[in-house]
């Protein structure tokens, strides 16, 4: 527990020095996901230098942020 206590939280991150995302499950990221636009930039970062974006369990109900930066990748393509 001592790990949880200590969360960094994703907008002191800087996703260029990771190598993937992943969205845990559980109902919290049905509602803090969808529209989190740090979400989104840090799965368009990783995932245009050819990292893995990946979700469980209702991690995936934040695709929305997902969605929203594959599509942004597409689209600049």
């Amino acid at each position: 527990m001592k790990s949880v206590d200590n969360t960094i939280a994703l907008d002191t991150v800087d996703p260029s020095k990771f190598d993937a995302v992943f969205c845990v499950g559980g109902h919290g990221p049905m509602f803090d996901l969808p529209d989190n636009e740090t979400l989104k930039k840090a799965v368009r970062t990783i995932y245009e230098k050819g990292g893995i974006a990946s979700a469980v369990c209702h991690g995936p109900a934040g695709k929305w942020a997902f969605h929203a930066a594959m599509l942004i990748i597409s689209k600049s393509c």
